[in-house]
């Protein structure tokens, strides 16, 4: 006796077939739009992330940076601890994707895995990329910039970085063209040099 098996179709369905008759609508092909939802143990996302990513599957770890700057701990954290992504590769392969190490388990939805469209996956993306450039600030490290406020107004200096996020920032007061005195200030105090 053949042995039911769940198909997932091209509108997002998925359709029971005991294995003998072909389904109604044909199943995805191995390249579609898209994302699974793979659920990790603790602290080993990048783990599994590296892992699928070597075997040639498509993986995404959204990331952020970490807000405490530490020599004992990573640059960047997951920003959905436990949870990555991975571009669905066909429902004839998603029985390999349990004997992935570090993987829990794939997010299903009762027998059909949870999809999740490309758009989202492009949002999020965006909308990470969005939270760290706010976090930067508007200036980068060498950019010239004028203060505008303060003893020190109207005198040219160079950015050099953010010391915390009370907005308060380290520059270079450019003296004569060299750059000597740095100096601690508040972001909002600066402009960039026109």
């Amino acid at each position: 006796m053949a042995e039911a098996k769940t198909v997932v179709m091209h509108d997002g369905t998925a359709q029971p077939t005991s294995g003998r008759e072909a389904p109604a609508v044909e199943p995805y092909p191995v390249a579609i739009p898209f994302w699974l939802t793979l659920h990790s143990n603790p602290h080993k996302e990048y783990a599994v992330r590296d892992f699928l990513i070597g075997r040639g599957y498509d993986a995404y770890l959204p990331e952020e940076p970490n807000k405490i700057r530490r020599r004992d701990r990573p640059p960047r954290r997951p920003f959905f601890p436990l949870y990555l992504f991975l571009r669905f590769p066909g429902s004839e392969r998603l029985e390999e994707l349990q004997w992935t190490p570090g993987l829990r388990r794939v997010v299903m939805f009762g027998n059909l895995p949870a999809l999740v469209h490309q758009e989202i996956i492009d949002d999020i993306r965006e909308r990470l990329a969005a939270m760290e450039a706010a976090r930067e600030g508007p200036f980068r490290t060498g950019d010239r910039i004028t203060i505008t406020r303060g003893p020190f107004k109207g005198l040219d200096a160079v950015f050099d970085r953010r010391l915390s996020r009370a907005d308060r920032v380290r520059v270079f007061l450019d003296f004569a063209s060299r750059l000597e005195v740095p100096i601690e200030l508040d972001l909002d105090v600066l402009r960039a040099k026109s």
